[in-house]
């Protein structure tokens, strides 16, 4: 088969880009790794093909200038400035969407419990928290997710502990407590004539955010009304646990 003058033009031009051609390999990688990152977090498919944008466009670029050698600059400087554009809000999109992750994804790490108190200090809502996990503490868990824009916050620490402490906790936070509950969550006890609401089970280890009716809610204070707050604890003499809560919405 015979390869006309055209032909041969065309697949030297092609091949003088080489520059744009490895731009834009080197975009499309970059845009697979940052897809892979997100791959854990779930975020809108959109994402996905916006971080491969750059590349393609860069590769595009590569193609259609040596394929019009005539106007070859044109294209060039219009397709590069469009995909460093492009790029810019591409890059920005994802440091946006990272951030709006980070600020709505729990933090469960044990390891950074102690921190966290700390940084909440003497506040009304934590005091009674323990500014540590205790050393005979078992089955720890820990989710606490940060107040960000208009949504609520949560603060829980679950453990279990020996049984004669567990009952001296019951104790003391029962004389504390404004309100008392057994079993169910915060949309239950909101809902009962006098009620406020109180938390979910969110160290559950399940989608079962409800107490079982061996748990016993103590709630040491709570303000029902629009970016109010309760905290307490719940307790299960049966199970050996105690659940220190804060919540603010």
């Amino acid at each position: 088969m015979n390869t006309t003058t055209e032909e041969i033009t065309w697949q030297v031009d092609i091949k003088s880009n080489w520059g744009l051609l490895i731009l834009g390999i080197l975009s499309l990688l970059v845009g697979i790794w940052t897809d892979i990152q997100w791959i854990s977090s779930h975020p809108s498919g959109i994402l996905y093909l916006l971080n491969l944008l750059p590349g393609a466009l860069f590769l595009a670029v590569w193609y259609l200038a040596g394929k019009y050698s005539k106007r070859r600059w044109i294209i060039m400087i219009i397709g590069i400035l469009s995909a460093l554009v492009t790029s810019f809000f591409v890059f920005s999109l994802n440091v946006l969407a990272g951030a709006f992750v980070a600020a709505t994804t729990p933090i469960t790490d044990i390891a950074r419990y102690s921190e966290i108190r700390a940084q909440m200090g003497d506040s009304e809502l934590t005091r009674h928290f323990p500014l540590s996990i205790p050393e005979n503490a078992e089955n720890v868990q820990f989710e606490y997710l940060p107040k960000f824009m208009m949504g609520g916050s949560h603060f829980q620490l679950r453990m279990r502990l020996p049984q004669a402490e567990i009952s001296n906790l019951l104790t003391e936070f029962r004389s504390q407590a404004k309100y008392r509950f057994i079993g169910g969550n915060s949309s239950d006890h909101a809902n009962i004539e006098g009620g406020v609401p109180t938390t979910y089970f969110y160290t559950s280890g399940n989608d079962d955010h409800s107490f079982q009716d061996d748990y016993e809610i103590s709630v040491l204070n709570a303000e029902p009304w629009n970016h109010g707050y309760s905290y307490g604890v719940v307790i299960s003499l049966e199970k050996s646990e105690i659940i220190y809560w804060a919540e603010y919405w």
